[in-house]
């Protein structure tokens, strides 16, 4: 545990233009840098895609040199196990993912039936429920909101997500959890008006990113 107030890096979508708002808001604990990355073509996990990316952490880490976490808000180039070590390795102090504090929050709560949320549009839904199968995990439904932007995926509402959340109720076949997909729908700020809506535990790509934070700072 440090002894001093600490400092997070959040290198985030340039989509996502309230991230670092909602995460002061909601975790004071730490002072937060804000790091947009630039955009980059395809999921980040070919061999082009990828150098990219380690150009730019290279250059955001050079930018902003002390800070004792770094939280990775996008899933771009952090899909596989390969591609998180990637990343994790251009810095010398902890790195957060959101796909890999998802899988970590995921597995620490026993969850393998699951019933995914996604904002996107339905090739992006489709990418996220390929990826939760390859991580072994079984999608029992799935809701996509079909939404394209980060304009529109910013302004989704609670009660858009409890929609959402409503073929719950009737599932019969052993539901461990729900996964809330995409760092850019604001669940903080929902984070009570799901859970109350939800018959089982919620699980989102940025409270994911949050949880493992909060057992690093302590």
């Amino acid at each position: 545990m440090l002894k001093r107030r600490p400092t997070a890096l959040l290198l985030r979508s340039p989509e996502n233009q309230v991230h670092l708002e909602d995460m002061k808001r909601y975790y004071p604990k730490v002072d937060w840098i804000d790091a947009p990355m630039p955009p980059l073509p395809g999921h980040g996990e070919k061999k082009d895609e990828r150098d990219q990316l380690l150009v730019s952490l290279a250059t955001a880490k050079n930018q902003y040199p002390i800070t004792d976490f770094v939280i990775y808000s996008r899933a771009y180039g952090a899909f596989s196990e390969e591609g998180r070590a990637a990343i994790e390795s251009i810095f010398s102090v902890p790195v957060i993912t959101a796909p890999g504090a998802v899988l970590e929050q995921l597995h620490t709560l026993g969850a393998s039936k699951l019933y995914v949320i996604t904002p996107y549009g339905q090739a992006h839904h489709d990418h996220e429920l390929r990826w939760l199968y390859e991580q072994g995990f079984e999608v029992i439904a799935s809701s996509c909101l079909g939404h394209d932007t980060g304009g529109e995926i910013q302004n989704l509402l609670a009660a858009d997500i409890v929609a959402a959340l409503r073929p719950t109720f009737s599932l019969k076949s052993g539901l461990d959890a729900v996964y809330i997909a995409c760092t850019v729908v604001r669940t903080p700020a929902m984070a009570e008006d799901l859970q109350d809506a939800a018959t089982v535990p919620i699980v989102s790509a940025t409270q994911a990113m949050l949880w493992k934070l909060e057992k690093l700072v302590g």
